[in-house]
């Protein structure tokens, strides 16, 4: 799911209830990586681009035990 450009944050919340039916099924949460490049040669022609490809993994969640208790605030519109 995405959200606007404008959300630079979201919560995630799991029932209690949570959980995967086999072992080798699993969620994955990822959060985006903002690397900052400058363009141009000097300040009047600087400018920074976040580039926004690259993911890192967070947390990985399978079977029915250990699973989040409270709401997860996670950075990003995805």
């Amino acid at each position: 799911m995405t959200f606007p450009e404008c959300v630079r944050w979201i919560t995630i919340e799991f029932d209690t209830q949570c959980g995967t039916a086999q072992s080798e099924d699993v969620l994955r949460l990822l959060i985006p990586v903002r690397i900052a490049q400058s363009l141009g040669f000097g300040p009047k022609h600087t400018s920074v681009h976040e580039n926004l490809n690259s993911w890192i993994e967070l947390k990985k969640f399978c079977g029915s035990s250990g699973w989040p208790t409270m709401v997860l605030v996670l950075p990003g519109n995805k």
